[in-house]
């Protein structure tokens, strides 16, 4: 009778943990859609954003007005959630005069519980037009 309920216990205590795992990656993984929603949003009404893919944490240097898109998606990300359980997250940003379109890109690695879902990487990408104040401004 004990070793059946160790056992049972055992199962549902691995079944619960895999529960709460689950629902926290969707909860991080939420965060970097909201983050590169806000990103997006503030790239597409910014009037001087530099034509070109632009990563954060890169040996280039970042034109002003990727840096602040850049840093209000990673402000989001602090301001929502101090405990996230991500690791080595990037934003990329882009645009293109050509479409007319910017796009930010998030990624990070999440940091599971469980070590079946470790090391699961989640990447996000939100792409708008540009809104009728703003522009991509090309390279010459």
């Amino acid at each position: 009778m004990f070793l059946e309920a160790a056992l049972a216990l055992g199962v549902l205590i691995i079944f619960f943990t895999g529960i709460l795992d689950i629902g926290r990656a969707a909860s991080n993984y939420f965060l970097l859609v909201n983050a590169s929603n806000e990103a997006v949003r503030l790239a597409a009404r910014t009037p001087d954003l530099t034509e070109g893919v632009y990563s954060a944490g890169s040996q280039q240097q970042l034109p002003v007005s990727h840096q602040e898109v850049q840093a209000r998606a990673f402000e989001v990300i602090r301001a929502m959630r101090t405990d996230a359980q991500l690791d080595n997250v990037e934003v990329q940003t882009a645009c293109d005069p050509a479409e007319d379109l910017v796009r930010v890109e998030i990624a990070g690695t999440y940091r599971s519980i469980l070590t079946l879902y470790r090391g699961i990487r989640m990447n996000v990408e939100q792409t708008s037009s540009y809104l009728p104040a703003a522009a991509c401004q090309e390279v010459s």
